[in-house]
């Protein structure tokens, strides 16, 4: 691991637009998108669908955004 010269600076890995975001968003969404599937077949309670489906957006939000900064960093 290489040693920051400015502390107060963030490590590579945490600013947006990393190359770890869609290794570990893509696969959490794929299980997301099947534990909604799930709740809404097996007829669970509004709550637990809404969990599940807002947890799938926040995923989605994500990649998004990592995907625009990205662009915007390398056009």
């Amino acid at each position: 691991m290489s040693v920051r010269k400015n502390r107060s600076e963030p490590p590579a890995w945490t600013r947006p637009g990393s190359r770890w975001v869609p290794w570990l968003c893509w696969p959490a969404l794929c299980l997301s998108a099947a534990v909604l599937v799930w709740r809404v077949v097996d007829g669970r309670g509004a709550g637990a669908v809404i969990v599940s489906a807002l947890l799938c957006l926040t995923l989605v939000g994500v990649l998004i955004s990592h995907r625009a900064h990205r662009r915007r960093r390398h056009p």
